[in-house]
Order: structure tokens, then C-alpha cells, then sequence
């Protein structure tokens, strides 16, 4: 029997160009340009299947020997609606998205939102 193997690719954000404000520490940023994502995408695609996430329990049980590919975005910011979306759609894949719900009980913006006003 062989063993299923899943790469799971966790996202935050995608952009068109990233924005100093979105830069710590020197180059880091959560953020992601849109073309480095469609690339990403791209080469995912070209070797891998892609999994929904409603798969992955039945993909990890099986007998596969082949490696897969899990697509997520954690806190759901707009960009994984306006940017991701579309090169997810071109691409016939789709992503699970986490939205971060403990904070609209907390009453405050968590940092992360705040990348994305102008």
C-alpha cells in the first residue's frame, strides 16, 4: 500500500504589487503578487492534482502513491475573492478559504485587515 503524500500551500494574501506598508523585517510580507501566484498555481497544476479540501480525507486514506496539492488562505481577506479567484477559476482549481470569526466578537480589526485600506 502506498502512502499519500499532500503539500499544503497556505496563502494570506494576493496582490498586484505589494505595498511598502505590507513589508516587515526588511522583505518579509504576507502578501503574495498576483503574478507570483499564477505561477505558483501554474506549476502546481502542470505536476501535481489539486485537491478540494472536501478530498483530502479520502485522498490521505487511499493508496495513492502520488503527491497532492492543498490550496489555502487563512484569515480571508478580499484579495483571496478579487485576485486569487480568477487565476484559481482560469485554472480549473479551487482553494479552501479560514475566515477568522473570533474577531468580530473581540469588537477590533485584527492587524492582518489592516493591510488592506488605503
Amino acid at each position: 500500500m502506498g502512502i499519500p503524500k499532500v503539500l499544503s500551500l497556505m496563502f494570506h494574501g494576493v496582490v498586484d504589487e505589494i505595498p511598502d506598508y505590507a513589508t516587515f523585517s526588511g522583505s518579509r510580507t504576507c502578501l503574495l503578487r498576483q503574478t507570483d501566484f499564477e505561477s505558483t498555481i501554474r506549476w502546481c497544476v502542470r505536476r501535481h492534482r489539486i485537491l478540494r479540501l472536501s478530498e483530502l480525507e479520502d485522498f490521505l486514506t487511499s493508496s495513492s502513491t502520488e503527491t497532492a496539492v492543498l490550496l489555502t488562505f487563512d484569515d480571508g481577506l478580499a484579495s483571496a475573492v478579487d485576485s486569487a479567484a480568477p487565476v484559481l477559476a482560469a485554472y480549473g482549481v479551487s482553494a479552501a478559504v479560514f475566515l477568522t470569526t473570533q474577531w468580530t466578537q473581540l469588537g477590533r480589526t485584527p492587524a492582518i485587515f489592516l493591510l488592506e485600506r488605503e
